[in-house]
């Protein structure tokens, strides 16, 4: 279907300017009335109005069919909202879910700053490769998801998502009473991009509990990218060991750019049951419990027959956790660990039990185990983890597996090789740049994502 170029959406939607224009037309008709206009001009000016009115109502149609053929629909929520509204800007919904009952392939859901207090949000509807379906909060963490009390309406996660082609973008995720995860996702090529998730479980260890976890084992090619996860799991002392940061149980996608510390029940990152042919680049992990990250493959689906095999773990910092740095894991006799996994240029000290634990004959190649050199490192995590000019890290990674941008967003690299960590080093003026994103929220993180991996599947064994 082809369009006239001039018919695209107007500025706020035609519904915010056609209600303006209505408040114009009220007072004119008011002033013509009460006698304080001109009566010769009256005519004119009810032509005028007729005349303007017509052409707002075909600016609707118009509008409305651009949508329609571009896949571009726009719903808006807030705290202030009523799920009776029609989810425009100027009369929004209150809650996610009503959004995606409605949304369609094509369709960005805008949630505006605010807390929502909902007792989980389960999401269900699918978008496609070509026609994604968005949630972003339009600042970012300032849509703040913080549920009182959490059951199986939601699997006992503050957000379940359970569609395809679905992007979650930019929220402040916490737990509540029951809940023991932060978002689940239980679909395929979803996105889970620049979120703050922390607070996820109760008092005591719960089984599965995860800050972001796979669902569904049968799903693939998820990615997990430029989060910061913490505070996640029962206090401290506890003998919990099954409540990590990240929790990736499926083949494909990346994990990368995220920062994950003190994580009180499991690993940073932690990947399992079917994950293979998949991508772990530019994370930070510190001080958690268990340890820093671990891949490995057994129990559902595939069991003994599970193998963790062509995946890149490249450019991570994993430093003072309490258990490993970076470890293969398989159950004993099993042999669930690939002979082609690429463990490359990564940063690895101060962990308890090691920095590194390979099976299988696969190598370490390019480590560095000396201070990484933070602006000011801080265990609790209130520190400032951007490089020091003398950092180690600079231009030591690699670009195989590498993101295109680091966790501000900015472009990668910046000098004579990729940097190590989820930051990027800009030295002089540059230090700590933020390049100016394009103009709506959504476009600026779809940027982001679709030219993070530039560099990834050309290095990647197993993956087209």
């Amino acid at each position: 279907m082809s369009l006239p170029v001039t018919l695209f959406p107007l500025p706020g939607g035609p519904e915010m300017l056609q209600k303006t224009f209505r408040e114009k037309v009220t007072d004119t008709l008011s002033s013509l009335q009460s006698g304080k206009t001109f009566s010769f001009l009256s005519p004119v000016i009810i032509f005028l109005v007729l005349l303007a009115t017509i052409f707002l109502v075909n600016q609707q149609i118009h509008y409305q069919q651009y949508a329609a053929a571009s896949g571009s629909i726009d719903y808006y929520v807030s705290p202030s909202g009523n799920d009776s509204n029609p989810g425009t800007q100027a009369a929004p919904f209150a809650t996610i879910e009503k959004a995606d009952s409605v949304a369609t392939p094509g369709t960005t859901i805008h949630v505006a700053p605010g807390t929502y207090t909902m007792n989980g949000t389960y999401t269900t509807h699918s978008g496609t490769a070509t026609a994604r379906i968005t949630f972003i909060s339009d600042t970012k963490w300032g849509a703040k998801l913080a549920s009182v009390s959490l059951g199986s309406h939601s699997g006992y996660a503050t957000w379940y998502s359970g569609g395809d082609y679905v992007d979650i973008i930019g929220f402040d995720i916490a737990g509540g009473t029951n809940g023991t995860r932060g978002i689940a996702k239980d679909g395929s090529y979803s996105r889970i991009i620049g979120n703050k998730i922390h607070g996820i479980g109760g008092a005591t260890c719960k089984d599965g509990g995860d800050g972001i976890v796979t669902n569904n084992y049968a799903t693939h090619d998820d990615d997990i990218i430029g989060n910061l996860i913490f505070n996640t799991g029962p206090p401290l002392p506890n003998t919990c060991n099954q409540h990590h940061g990240i929790y990736q149980g499926n083949i494909g996608g990346h994990i990368s750019n995220n920062i994950v510390y003190n994580i009180r029940g499991g690993y940073g990152i932690h990947c399992w049951h079917a994950y293979s042919n998949a991508t772990i680049t530019n994370n930070l992990v510190f001080n958690n419990k268990e340890g820093g990250i671990l891949v490995g493959g057994g129990d559902l689906p595939n069991y003994a027959n599970s193998l963790a095999d062509n995946i890149i773990i490249a450019n991570n910092i994993a430093i003072n956790n309490a258990g490993d740095g970076i470890r293969e894991f398989e159950y004993s006799g099993e042999h669930t660990i690939g002979s082609h996994n690429q463990i490359l240029n990564n940063i690895v000290y101060g962990n308890r039990d090691g920095n590194m634990v390979l099976l299988a004959g696969n190598p370490a190649s390019g480590t560095i185990t000396s201070d990484a050199q933070f602006v000011n490192y801080q265990q609790d995590g209130s520190g400032d983890y951007h490089l020091k000019s003398t950092s180690p890290a600079i231009d030591a990674g690699t670009p195989v597996g590498a993101p295109s941008t680091d966790f501000d967003g900015n472009p990668r690299p910046q000098g004579k090789g990729y940097d190590i960590g989820p930051y990027e080093y800009f030295c002089g003026s540059n230090r700590f740049k933020h390049f100016p994103p394009p103009s709506r929220p959504e476009q600026r993180y779809h940027y982001y994502q679709e030219s993070l991996y530039a560099n990834t599947h050309q290095h990647l064994v197993g993956i087209d």
